[in-house]
């Protein structure tokens, strides 16, 4: 049985300009620039202050390098598709839009005391 054009390696690949927009504003800007790297940062903030596996720090800390050349390479990629056709702005904003109703944040009370830290603590991984 054959595949369809658009499918290569088993992951189907986004066809049209408009399309590659959506994909790299939800890949490149969201998942791999906010979720992705936020959670290295604390993940790398929390080893630092901890003084906890200094050779994982140390290897993270070029892991995160490497996805910041991808997210700023995700980023060079929106701003060039913008430059060339400013209605792809719509784009990224309906994207962004739909991704951030899709994940509504609930503010409610959580309890670090069982991970052994206090609230302050856990500021200080965002603001060291």
């Amino acid at each position: 049985m054959g595949t369809a054009p658009s499918v290569r390696g088993g992951l189907a690949r986004p066809s049209g300009e408009r399309a590659r927009v959506r994909y790299g504003t939800n890949y490149f800007l969201w998942i791999e620039g906010v979720l992705a790297l936020s959670v290295m940062k604390v993940t790398l903030s929390y080893a630092r202050w901890r003084g906890f596996l200094p050779a994982y720090y140390t290897g993270f800390t070029a892991t995160c390098r490497d996805e910041s050349r991808h997210v700023q390479g995700g980023m060079r990629y929106l701003q060039d598709a913008v430059r060339k056709d400013p209605t792809m702005i719509n784009e990224i904003h309906n994207t962004l839009r739909t991704i951030l109703s899709l994940s509504g944040v609930v503010s409610r009370q959580i309890y670090y005391e069982p991970l052994g830290w206090t609230e302050d603590e856990v500021r200080m991984l965002f603001c060291p």
